[in-house]
């Protein structure tokens, strides 16, 4: 079976949006920069003379200094913000800028709306504070809502931002908004499917913030199960397998033995109206004389169930969580992962 890297790769050449699926350990991160380095060793000629860039999407300036970092800070690679990306695009659109914010305000609820708006001859600035439309300032809820409205409103820029953004991958994509992942899909992808690819990593399990889309389930996307596990003890991913049956993890490499313990608490959420428990699976690994050198093994996954949790470690950690032994904070030796 192809890996996942050579599975992107085929959905890249054949201009086919993917979404992959890269469980703990996995390396996501790794396989997102191997398909940069494909696209920029097999395609950098093709950008340069077309004048065109590879986007990648991410939350934080922490993991866009780590991609850049990987890929030698590559200027053909645009690594940004949806909203820094989104705002390059259209801020030179002031005509329709405007036209967009007066649409908006005549659809917004009574209380919220401005009487007699007029933004003639304003310019529109996006700034990092509560919208201002009077004054002509956006926010940055604003930014991704304007950009859906002017891309389905004028077909053309929508075809102008694929033509000079043929790839655009998405870092983390379960955190990102559900309002970007349409406007990505539904809009520029949609009606430009033979000019522009959309590459989705992250893992919908892995979902950290409440306004994340988490899920996604397009027809129209490949998806490609990230198997390989770089990173996780054998231990760790044999109780990853057991946690998650849909997304079976093969060791990648020389992974060490390692070793888990299972902690359960029984903690009742009938407050919140669910009426079940919830079982915390805490995997610790023990690093060996990895290759690698001093990567720490670590993994955890929250399960709600309706009846008590069986251990998947085995009766040692069964016997842990009879004790109610309190979960172990992390030290120099061990890891309790998060």
């Amino acid at each position: 079976m192809a890996s996942a890297s050579e599975q992107v790769v085929e959905s890249l050449d054949a201009r086919q949006s993917f979404i992959v699926e890269a469980g703990a350990g996995s390396g996501k991160t790794r396989t997102l920069v191997e398909s940069l380095s494909y696209l920029l060793g097999t395609r950098a000629g093709d950008f340069l003379s077309g004048n065109q860039q590879i986007v990648c999407i991410t939350c934080t300036n922490v993991a866009a200094n780590e991609i850049l970092a990987r890929i030698n800070r590559d200027p053909l690679v645009r690594v940004s913000t949806i909203h820094d990306f989104l705002w390059s695009v259209i801020r030179g659109f002031q005509s329709e800028l405007r036209e967009g914010i007066l649409v908006a305000n005549s659809a917004a609820e009574p209380k919220k709306r401005i009487e007699d708006l007029d933004l003639a001859g304003m310019t529109i600035e996006y700034w990092q504070y509560p919208r201002k439309w009077a004054e002509g300032k956006l926010h940055h809820d604003d930014i991704v809502s304007l950009s859906a409205w002017m891309f389905s409103t004028y077909p053309k820029l929508a075809r102008l931002v694929a033509d000079r953004y043929p790839i655009i991958f998405v870092d983390e994509y379960q955190d990102t908004h559900e309002s970007t992942i349409q406007l990505l899909l539904d809009v520029l992808v949609e009606g430009n499917s033979d000019r522009l690819t959309v590459g989705l990593f992250g893992d919908h399990m892995q979902k950290i913030y409440d306004r994340g889309v988490g899920k996604v389930d397009r027809p129209s996307l490949r998806v490609i199960q990230k198997q390989e596990n770089y990173r996780c003890s054998l231990a760790v991913i044999e109780l990853l397998n057991q946690l998650r049956p849909s997304l079976q993890q093969v060791p990648g490499n020389a992974n060490v033995q390692g070793s888990a313990r299972f902690f359960k608490s029984t903690t009742s959420t009938a407050a919140s109206g669910m009426g079940s428990s919830v079982a915390l699976a805490t995997c610790q690994a023990i690093d060996g004389q990895a290759t690698s050198g001093s990567d720490w093994a670590t993994a955890i996954m929250l399960a709600f169930t309706s009846t008590p949790a069986t251990c998947p470690c085995g009766p040692t950690a069964a016997a842990a969580n009879r004790a109610a032994a309190p979960v172990p904070q992390p030290t120099s030796s061990t890891c309790s992962p998060g």
